[in-house]
């Protein structure tokens, strides 16, 4: 394990972190927290949306059926 020093706080860590875990100063260049998030939350939102309109379809199919069941109840009285 290889360890240097945060140039913030000068604790020992190991170089494959990002952050140091004692001041949270970052340690190298990575991936900006806020665009890991955003990219994050909007596959997670976009796969909600999906799920939505799949129920939606699903909802209108049994809508249908419920329709059509309707229409030929009536069509008997």
């Amino acid at each position: 394990m290889e360890v240097e020093f945060c140039p913030s706080c000068s604790a020992v860590v190991n170089t494959n972190y990002l952050y140091c875990p004692s001041c949270g100063a970052r340690l190298h260049k990575g991936p900006d927290f806020v665009e890991v998030l955003d990219r994050s939350l909007g596959a997670l939102e976009v796969r909600q949306n999906q799920q939505l309109l799949h129920r939606l379809d699903e909802m209108l199919c049994r809508l249908a059926t419920l329709e059509e069941a309707l229409d030929a109840f009536e069509a008997v009285r």
